[in-house]
């Protein structure tokens, strides 16, 4: 009996529309041998119906949209400082599900439970605050669609958040638009895989959980923002590892993301959302809101434009070159670090390498980490040239339309 027709493993997001969309229960969500999740396959339950890959994003290739709104960029914050300072930075995502919470709607994003990252849907305003703050993991999203689907056909307004795959995923099974279904992608520099958090967690058996990836307890900053890993222990004291650690290194090496990253189909300027949203990395206009958090806002819709201008939120036009400045991911998904050793053999170096031996490949110590450096080096260096491309293409086609 042959497989069904689902996602090469290089092409798979993760996003886990397949699982979903089986009704026999056929496709469940497993962490393959390279820390990434993918669809397990149980033949014996397939009946070789065809929903799983009607469902994937990437066979049928849903993120082939043109946008005919005119898509424009803006610095944006919210006007709810408490609210604003438990965000990642703005505080827009929080703002935007305040307005779906207190209207009766719900809300889908991603919350960390112990160690891990999962997908939730909430309808309670006193529980906004587990989505709040970034998630440099990748969650589970099956069962998830099921949910959203429950709710909007009995005509509940949903707030859908994930990054743009996962959007994606969510119009493949749902196979039409919904009115009452407003979706919010989130800039994303992709997936790392789960082996340094397990070797985190080997190595720091005291902690029991992680509070945040990154916090604005010393402000926020639009250059040289630097990540911190937070854990607590099973009596709730926290415990700062700063950003020499494991998960934390290996996330900003982007050594460890799925492949589907480093060639993200997903990462270009027409997307399926309503709205997306970041980090307004290098900002030098609103200086004076620095501390408090800034988030980039690419309204994608006229739904969205309604969001935004009904929501607690303070926003400003921007220029495209302010936009990308530090958010190429925008308009391209492209990396070479594909093909870099070290990932080739990810899985070769964490089986076989103690977790201070992997500190000091990531740190560049020793020879092995020598070799690292010249390795990154090459291929930050080759994306850099590609993205630069990239953006004066970008940039030129907005100055021909406008012409």
């Amino acid at each position: 009996m042959k497989y069904p027709k689902l996602a090469h493993k290089k092409e798979c997001t993760g996003c886990m529309a397949c699982v979903d969309s089986c009704r026999f229960g056929a496709l469940t969500s497993c962490v393959g041998t390279d820390g990434h999740l993918y669809p397990f396959v149980n033949v014996k339950l397939c009946v070789k119906c065809g929903a799983c890959s009607a469902s994937c994003p990437i066979i049928t290739k849903s993120y082939l949209k043109k946008n005919e709104y005119v898509v424009k960029p803006y610095g944006a914050w919210s006007n709810d400082l408490p609210q604003r300072l438990l965000s990642a930075s703005g505080g827009i995502f929080a703002a935007l599900a305040n307005k779906f919470l207190l209207e009766g709607g719900c809300v889908v994003g991603a919350i960390i439970d112990g160690f891990v990252v999962k997908y939730v849907l909430l309808e309670k305003l006193e529980d906004l605050h587990f989505l709040q703050g970034s998630k440099y993991q990748q969650g589970d999203l099956s069962g998830i669609y099921i949910r959203v689907k429950e709710k909007l056909n009995k005509g509940v307004k949903v707030l859908f958040s994930g990054v743009t795959c996962q959007i994606g995923g969510l119009f493949a099974f749902l196979k039409k638009r919904y009115e009452n279904l407003y979706t919010v992608d989130i800039i994303c520099a992709g997936f790392p895989s789960l082996l340094p958090m397990r070797q985190f967690i080997k190595e720091n058996s005291n902690v029991v959980g992680i509070k945040s990836f990154r916090d604005k307890d010393l402000g926020w900053k639009s250059k040289n923002f630097k990540y911190a890993l937070k854990g607590y222990g099973l009596n709730k004291q926290i415990t700062d590892f700063g950003y020499k650690n494991l998960p934390i290194l290996a996330f900003s090496s982007g050594l460890t993301n799925r492949y589907s990253c480093y060639a993200c189909k997903f990462a270009r300027q027409n997307r399926l959302s309503d709205l997306t949203i970041g980090d307004l990395w290098g900002d030098e206009n609103f200086k004076d809101e620095h501390n408090n958090g800034i988030s980039l806002v690419v309204i994608r819709s006229e739904r969205g434009q309604k969001l935004i201008e009904n929501s607690n939120i303070t926003f400003h036009e921007i220029s495209w070159q302010e936009a990308l400045n530090a958010n190429t991911r925008l308009i391209h998904g492209r990396s070479f670090l594909n093909f870099n050793i070290f990932r080739k053999y990810m899985e070769f170096v964490y089986k076989y390498s103690s977790y201070q031996s992997l500190m000091n490949l990531y740190q560049g110590r020793g020879f092995m980490g020598l070799i690292y450096r010249m390795n990154i080096v090459i291929g930050h260096k080759a994306t850099f040239l590609w993205t630069k491309v990239c953006v004066k293409r970008f940039l030129n086609s907005l100055k021909n339309y406008e012409g």
